[in-house]
């Protein structure tokens, strides 16, 4: 892949990659490498600050506030039944914290022990990580901004693609039991966010994109399942 080459040709000890459509701002360097000054820690997430001039860009920006703040208090230990709902819902029942975004920096070595990236991408490489017995971690107030879907319909594609991606993945019992919980957590998330911001797009932006995802994996999944990859289309077709 282009993750691969990029990273097998370039130099140094840490590797980062930027999605096209993200940049970083002033107090990255050195921080960033402040991190791994822990030699167990392979891969560093970058949270994003969301920006976009639509109000549906404004509503993701508001969303990923949200969930930095309940990452941070997972990283800090926080626990008891709301971190653990929160944990199960919003992440799928992941054992692992899902770490991945625009922005990661990876440790050279654990990318060569891992042999780089596989089918599951930013993801994929930290929960290997963690697996191989390395840390894996957010930053959460990292100078990083992403240009957030300026149109539900440019959200949709993405999440739609996000569930194709993670048919694919290896899951357990506790994957499939969360997603009833997930669709109906984010319901909930809307409605506290609405009251949060003030702001009634959240009840149509987080439920929908969930809902999307979570039809792209199960639509993808079927149709490997059903050997049906010849003649049914699962892309997004806008």
């Amino acid at each position: 892949s282009a993750l691969d080459q990029g990273w097998r040709r370039a130099k140094g000890e840490l590797v980062m990659f930027l999605d096209s459509d993200a940049w970083v701002g002033e107090g990255m360097f050195p921080r960033a490498a402040e991190f791994f000054a822990d030699p167990r820690l392979a891969v560093l997430g970058c949270w994003q600050r969301g920006r976009g001039n639509t109000r549906v860009a404004q509503t993701l920006s508001q969303l990923w506030e949200f969930h930095g703040r309940q990452i941070q208090r997972l990283q800090n230990g926080s626990s008891g039944p709301s971190a653990t709902t929160y944990r199960f819902a919003s992440w799928f029942g992941s054992e692992h914290l899902p770490i991945g975004g625009p922005c990661l920096i990876v440790r050279r070595e654990c990318l060569e022990v891992l042999n780089g990236h596989d089918a599951y991408g930013d993801v994929g490489i930290a929960a290997r990580a963690v697996e191989q017995g390395w840390r894996a971690l957010w930053w959460v107030g990292a100078p990083v901004y992403h240009a957030q879907r300026e149109r539900i319909r440019d959200l949709w594609r993405e999440r739609w693609q996000w569930g194709q991606t993670a048919a694919f993945r290896p899951h357990k019992g506790r994957h499939y039991l969360s997603v009833p919980v997930a669709l109906g957590w984010s319901l909930l998330v809307g409605v506290l966010l609405t009251i949060r911001y003030r702001n009634p797009l959240h009840l149509v932006v987080h439920p929908s994109a969930a809902a999307v995802q979570v039809s792209g994996a199960a639509v993808t999944r079927l149709a490997g399942l059903l050997g049906a990859g010849k003649g049914m289309r699962t892309s997004w077709g806008w």
